[in-house]
């Protein structure tokens, strides 16, 4: 019971702050979060083979499998997205969408780590004051 609700506020969170195009980087690393609290933050890693008429049975057993093993990380995914991002994605798996993702919101991330990386080597600790407030400050 205490672990469902452990997954129930973390899931909380990212429900509240979906994709929209601007978040990309904390919203990414918050599914990172909730699907390894889960167990399933390998469906980001793992791509879906495609099944064709001479596959395999061992085949298409292996891409039903992965198919179910990252339904939980795409159904996450999906209703934590805006719903101009979900219409895009919706016939997706979850190892699709975030690479479609990164494609799509790379240039905003590279802003955003150059500006966090400005901000680090910008700042100036001033003699005798404490640290803690200091980093803080760069968070």
């Amino acid at each position: 019971m205490e672990n469902d609700n452990f997954k129930f506020s973390l899931r909380s969170i990212v429900e509240k702050n979906k994709l929209n195009g601007t978040n990309f980087l904390d919203w990414e690393m918050n599914q990172r979060t909730i699907l390894k609290s889960e167990g399933h933050e390998d469906a980001l890693a793992t791509p879906i083979p495609m099944v064709i008429e001479t596959s395999s049975n061992e085949e298409k057993a292996n891409t039903i499998r992965l198919k179910n093993e990252a339904l939980p990380a795409t159904c996450l995914m999906f209703v934590t997205m805006e719903p101009e991002l979900q219409k895009r994605f919706l016939n997706s798996d979850a190892n699709t969408i975030i690479s479609e993702l990164k494609t799509l919101f790379q240039d905003q991330a590279r802003i955003e780590r150059y500006e966090t990386h400005k901000a680090i080597l910008d700042s100036k600790l001033v003699k005798g004051t404490p640290v803690s407030p200091h980093v803080i400050s760069l968070t």
